[in-house]
Protein backbone atom coordinates (compact mmCIF):
# COMPACT_ATOMS: atom_id res chain seq x y z
CA UNK A 1 0.00 0.00 0.00
CA UNK A 2 1.31 3.43 -0.93
CA UNK A 3 2.18 5.83 1.86
CA UNK A 4 0.54 9.28 2.11
CA UNK A 5 3.78 10.83 0.93
CA UNK A 6 3.89 8.56 -2.12
CA UNK A 7 0.32 9.50 -2.95
CA UNK A 8 1.26 13.17 -2.62
CA UNK A 9 4.21 12.76 -4.99
CA UNK A 10 1.92 11.23 -7.61
CA UNK A 11 -0.04 14.47 -7.74
CA UNK A 12 2.98 16.56 -8.60
CA UNK A 13 3.72 17.41 -12.24
CA UNK A 14 5.28 14.08 -13.19
CA UNK A 15 2.58 12.52 -15.33
CA UNK A 16 0.80 13.64 -18.46
CA UNK A 17 -2.02 11.13 -17.99
CA UNK A 18 -5.47 12.75 -18.00
CA UNK A 19 -8.41 11.60 -15.91
CA UNK A 20 -11.85 11.55 -17.49
CA UNK A 21 -13.87 14.68 -16.65
CA UNK A 22 -16.29 14.53 -13.74
CA UNK A 23 -19.98 15.19 -14.15
CA UNK A 24 -21.36 18.34 -12.54
CA UNK A 25 -22.09 17.93 -8.85
CA UNK A 26 -25.82 17.34 -8.40
CA UNK A 27 -27.85 17.07 -5.17
CA UNK A 28 -31.20 16.47 -6.86
CA UNK A 29 -32.94 13.16 -6.23
CA UNK A 30 -32.74 10.76 -3.31
CA UNK A 31 -29.55 11.49 -1.33
CA UNK A 32 -27.15 8.77 -0.27
CA UNK A 33 -24.50 9.11 2.40
CA UNK A 34 -21.22 7.54 3.44
CA UNK A 35 -19.83 7.43 6.96
CA UNK A 36 -16.25 7.95 8.05
CA UNK A 37 -15.18 6.58 11.44
CA UNK A 38 -12.14 8.60 12.36
CA UNK A 39 -9.42 8.47 15.01
CA UNK A 40 -8.95 6.51 18.18
CA UNK A 41 -12.19 7.93 19.52
CA UNK A 42 -14.04 6.59 16.43
CA UNK A 43 -15.71 9.93 15.73
CA UNK A 44 -18.30 9.63 12.96
CA UNK A 45 -18.63 11.99 10.00
CA UNK A 46 -21.57 11.53 7.61
CA UNK A 47 -21.06 13.01 4.15
CA UNK A 48 -23.07 13.03 0.93
CA UNK A 49 -21.67 10.19 -1.14
CA UNK A 50 -21.75 12.07 -4.44
CA UNK A 51 -19.86 14.97 -2.83
CA UNK A 52 -17.07 12.76 -1.45
CA UNK A 53 -16.76 10.94 -4.77
CA UNK A 54 -16.84 14.14 -6.82
CA UNK A 55 -13.67 15.54 -5.28
CA UNK A 56 -11.80 12.36 -4.36
CA UNK A 57 -11.01 9.49 -6.76
CA UNK A 58 -9.83 7.63 -3.65
CA UNK A 59 -13.31 7.77 -2.09
CA UNK A 60 -15.01 7.06 -5.41
CA UNK A 61 -13.06 3.86 -5.90
CA UNK A 62 -13.42 2.71 -2.29
CA UNK A 63 -17.17 3.19 -1.97
CA UNK A 64 -17.91 1.49 -5.30
CA UNK A 65 -15.66 -1.51 -4.79
CA UNK A 66 -16.26 -5.05 -3.63
CA UNK A 67 -14.29 -4.36 -0.46
CA UNK A 68 -15.73 -3.60 2.94
CA UNK A 69 -16.13 0.14 2.20
CA UNK A 70 -18.25 -0.61 -0.84
CA UNK A 71 -20.37 -3.13 1.05
CA UNK A 72 -20.93 -1.06 4.19
CA UNK A 73 -20.57 2.48 2.81
CA UNK A 74 -18.34 3.15 5.81
CA UNK A 75 -14.63 3.88 5.96
CA UNK A 76 -12.54 3.44 9.09
CA UNK A 77 -9.65 5.89 9.39
CA UNK A 78 -8.27 5.07 12.82
CA UNK A 79 -4.85 6.53 11.95
CA UNK A 80 -6.28 9.97 11.14
CA UNK A 81 -6.88 12.82 13.60
CA UNK A 82 -10.57 13.73 13.74
CA UNK A 83 -9.77 17.44 13.83
CA UNK A 84 -7.74 17.26 10.62
CA UNK A 85 -10.40 15.18 8.89
CA UNK A 86 -12.93 17.83 9.92
CA UNK A 87 -11.05 20.29 7.72
CA UNK A 88 -11.52 17.87 4.82
CA UNK A 89 -15.27 17.66 5.42
CA UNK A 90 -15.60 21.43 5.73
CA UNK A 91 -13.69 21.86 2.48
CA UNK A 92 -15.84 19.31 0.62
CA UNK A 93 -18.95 21.35 1.44
CA UNK A 94 -17.58 24.90 1.27
CA UNK A 95 -14.33 24.76 -0.75
CA UNK A 96 -12.77 26.62 2.17
CA UNK A 97 -10.52 25.59 5.03
CA UNK A 98 -12.53 26.55 8.09
CA UNK A 99 -11.50 26.05 11.70
CA UNK A 100 -14.52 24.59 13.58
CA UNK A 101 -14.01 26.99 16.48
CA UNK A 102 -12.96 29.95 14.30
CA UNK A 103 -9.59 30.02 16.02
CA UNK A 104 -6.26 30.51 14.32
CA UNK A 105 -5.12 27.61 12.17
CA UNK A 106 -1.69 26.23 13.07
CA UNK A 107 1.08 25.43 10.59
CA UNK A 108 1.30 21.82 11.74
CA UNK A 109 -2.43 21.35 11.16
CA UNK A 110 -2.09 22.56 7.58
CA UNK A 111 0.90 20.29 7.00
CA UNK A 112 -1.13 17.32 8.23
CA UNK A 113 -4.06 18.39 6.07
CA UNK A 114 -1.74 18.59 3.06
CA UNK A 115 -0.64 15.00 3.65
CA UNK A 116 -4.20 13.77 4.19
CA UNK A 117 -5.43 15.50 1.04
CA UNK A 118 -2.65 13.77 -0.87
CA UNK A 119 -3.73 10.43 0.55
CA UNK A 120 -7.29 11.09 -0.65
CA UNK A 121 -6.06 12.35 -4.05
CA UNK A 122 -7.46 15.87 -3.66
CA UNK A 123 -4.75 18.20 -5.06
CA UNK A 124 -6.96 21.31 -4.88
CA UNK A 125 -7.18 20.87 -1.12
CA UNK A 126 -3.42 20.32 -0.92
CA UNK A 127 -2.84 23.63 -2.65
CA UNK A 128 -5.33 25.41 -0.41
CA UNK A 129 -3.48 24.01 2.62
CA UNK A 130 -0.21 25.34 1.18
CA UNK A 131 -1.83 28.77 0.82
CA UNK A 132 -2.60 28.69 4.54
CA UNK A 133 1.08 27.92 5.22
CA UNK A 134 2.11 31.16 3.54
CA UNK A 135 4.09 32.91 6.28
CA UNK A 136 2.85 36.33 5.14
CA UNK A 137 -0.65 35.37 6.32
CA UNK A 138 0.61 34.98 9.89
CA UNK A 139 1.55 38.62 10.34
CA UNK A 140 4.72 39.15 12.35
CA UNK A 141 7.32 36.46 11.87
CA UNK A 142 7.75 36.10 15.61
CA UNK A 143 4.25 34.62 15.77
CA UNK A 144 5.33 31.74 13.54
CA UNK A 145 7.93 30.53 16.03
CA UNK A 146 5.24 29.52 18.50
CA UNK A 147 4.26 26.55 16.36
CA UNK A 148 7.29 26.26 14.08
CA UNK A 149 8.82 23.42 16.09
CA UNK A 150 5.95 20.98 15.66
CA UNK A 151 5.45 22.03 12.02
CA UNK A 152 9.09 21.40 11.12
CA UNK A 153 9.39 18.14 13.01
CA UNK A 154 6.29 16.78 11.30
CA UNK A 155 6.98 18.00 7.76
CA UNK A 156 10.66 17.03 7.68
CA UNK A 157 9.93 13.38 8.33
CA UNK A 158 11.91 11.22 5.91
CA UNK A 159 8.56 9.89 4.67
CA UNK A 160 7.86 13.25 2.99
CA UNK A 161 11.31 13.84 1.52
CA UNK A 162 11.07 15.10 -2.04
CA UNK A 163 7.50 16.41 -1.73
CA UNK A 164 6.36 20.01 -2.09
CA UNK A 165 5.65 20.11 1.64
CA UNK A 166 9.25 19.15 2.41
CA UNK A 167 10.55 21.86 0.08
CA UNK A 168 8.20 24.41 1.61
CA UNK A 169 9.36 23.89 5.20
CA UNK A 170 13.05 23.98 4.22
CA UNK A 171 12.53 27.26 2.39
CA UNK A 172 10.59 28.63 5.36
CA UNK A 173 13.51 27.84 7.67
CA UNK A 174 16.02 29.37 5.28
CA UNK A 175 13.90 32.49 4.90
CA UNK A 176 13.66 32.88 8.68
CA UNK A 177 17.44 32.42 9.05
CA UNK A 178 18.08 35.15 6.49
CA UNK A 179 15.63 37.58 8.06
CA UNK A 180 17.09 37.02 11.54
CA UNK A 181 20.63 37.54 10.23
CA UNK A 182 19.64 40.78 8.47
CA UNK A 183 17.67 42.18 11.39
CA UNK A 184 18.83 45.71 12.25
CA UNK A 185 17.08 45.65 15.63
CA UNK A 186 19.27 44.04 18.35
CA UNK A 187 16.29 43.55 20.67
CA UNK A 188 14.38 41.73 17.93
CA UNK A 189 17.44 39.56 17.22
CA UNK A 190 17.71 38.71 20.91
CA UNK A 191 14.08 37.62 20.92
CA UNK A 192 14.71 35.39 17.92
CA UNK A 193 17.86 33.94 19.50
CA UNK A 194 15.82 32.86 22.53
CA UNK A 195 13.19 31.24 20.31
CA UNK A 196 15.80 29.47 18.17
CA UNK A 197 17.49 28.12 21.30
CA UNK A 198 14.23 26.56 22.46
CA UNK A 199 13.53 25.25 18.96
CA UNK A 200 16.96 23.67 18.45
CA UNK A 201 16.90 22.13 21.91
CA UNK A 202 13.62 20.46 21.07
CA UNK A 203 15.08 19.10 17.82
CA UNK A 204 18.06 17.70 19.68
CA UNK A 205 15.86 16.01 22.24
CA UNK A 206 13.74 14.48 19.48
CA UNK A 207 16.71 12.74 17.89
CA UNK A 208 19.15 13.38 15.10
CA UNK A 209 17.15 12.52 11.97
CA UNK A 210 15.16 15.74 11.78
CA UNK A 211 18.15 17.91 12.68
CA UNK A 212 20.25 16.21 10.01
CA UNK A 213 17.48 16.72 7.47
CA UNK A 214 17.36 20.43 8.31
CA UNK A 215 21.11 20.93 7.96
CA UNK A 216 21.34 18.86 4.79
CA UNK A 217 18.34 20.53 3.21
CA UNK A 218 19.42 24.07 4.03
CA UNK A 219 22.93 23.51 2.66
CA UNK A 220 21.58 22.04 -0.59
CA UNK A 221 19.00 24.78 -1.10
CA UNK A 222 20.95 27.74 0.26
CA UNK A 223 23.12 28.63 -2.75
CA UNK A 224 20.42 28.94 -5.43
CA UNK A 225 18.09 30.59 -2.93
CA UNK A 226 20.61 33.31 -2.10
CA UNK A 227 21.95 33.69 -5.62
CA UNK A 228 18.52 34.86 -6.78
CA UNK A 229 18.26 37.21 -3.78
CA UNK A 230 14.70 35.99 -3.34
CA UNK A 231 13.76 35.84 0.33
CA UNK A 232 10.18 34.78 -0.22
CA UNK A 233 9.15 32.53 -3.09
CA UNK A 234 5.68 32.76 -4.61
CA UNK A 235 3.44 30.34 -2.73
CA UNK A 236 2.34 28.85 -6.07
CA UNK A 237 5.80 27.28 -6.43
CA UNK A 238 4.77 24.73 -3.82
CA UNK A 239 1.51 23.73 -5.51
CA UNK A 240 0.87 20.25 -6.86
CA UNK A 241 -0.74 19.63 -10.23
CA UNK A 242 -4.54 19.74 -10.29
CA UNK A 243 -6.04 17.27 -12.76
CA UNK A 244 -9.45 17.27 -14.41
CA UNK A 245 -10.89 14.79 -11.91
CA UNK A 246 -10.01 17.05 -8.99
CA UNK A 247 -11.44 20.14 -10.67
CA UNK A 248 -14.70 18.55 -11.63
CA UNK A 249 -14.38 20.20 -15.03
Amino acid sequence: MATPAENSRRLEPSSTAKSKPKKNLNFCGEPSFVTFIVGKEAQKFTVHKNLAEHYSPFFEKAFNSGFVEGQTQEMVLDDVEAGIFGYVVNWLYTQKIIHPEESKIQLEEMAKLWVLAGRFLIPRLQNEAIRHMDWKKHGELTKIMGNLESYVMFALSREFEGTQLYRKVLDDLLMICIIVAKSPDPSELSEWDNKWEIFLTALTNAGGETAVAIIKGLVVRCAPFLSKMQLVKPIEQYFVEEGDAADGN
